[in-house]
């Protein structure tokens, strides 16, 4: 019997990561009313240990990750 995803072999294709070296251009370009929701994605998109707990905890084999241009771009 299979015990928890990881035995499945499930891959998680859609993960979003900004290094927190990088600036978030979409939080300064959201308009003021979208700024405060923006910066709590923002920490989000940059907490690599978030990002990556699901993996260490055995809830997934794998993520693919990507950085969105658009995030990190004006």
């Amino acid at each position: 019997m299979l015990n928890d995803c990881a035995d499945l072999g499930i891959i998680d294709f859609h993960n979003h990561y900004i290094p927190a070296r990088f600036e978030q251009a979409v939080v300064q370009a959201a308009p003021a009313s979208q700024r405060a929701r923006w910066e709590v994605l923002a920490r989000r998109l940059s907490d690599e240990d978030l990002l990556l707990a699901s993996t260490r905890e055995g809830e997934l084999s794998a993520r693919v990750v990507n950085i969105p241009p658009a995030l990190i771009a004006d």
